[in-house]
């Protein structure tokens, strides 16, 4: 179940060194050789799994996530570019 609500970008302690583009594997999820952990892109994920994600215990979640933040604070996904996206094309046919 989805919701319009935007969602907050998490507050990071630690800032990689590592370039995404260096990390091994493709799509959302690449591997780190310096600390041996994956790595999970929240903004290629969607909105839901973003959230479910985050409801889970800490154990079970990403140690290490990479995301795009929006100027207001709020995480880009791959939902929020889908929304985006649209709302552009919707501008282009009403024209």
């Amino acid at each position: 179940m989805g919701t319009d609500a935007p969602l907050p970008a998490p507050r990071m302690r630690f800032e990689c060194p590592e370039r995404w583009a260096s990390l091994r594997g493709d799509g959302c999820s690449r591997f780190c050789d310096r600390c041996q952990l994956e790595v999970v892109d929240l903004s290629a994920l969607d909105d839901d799994v973003v959230r479910d994600l985050h409801q889970r215990p800490a154990a079970e979640r990403p140690a290490c996530v990479r995301f795009l933040q929006a100027p207001d604070g709020t995480l880009i996904t791959r939902t929020t570019r889908r929304k985006q996206l649209l709302d552009v094309l919707r501008g282009y046919v009403k024209r």
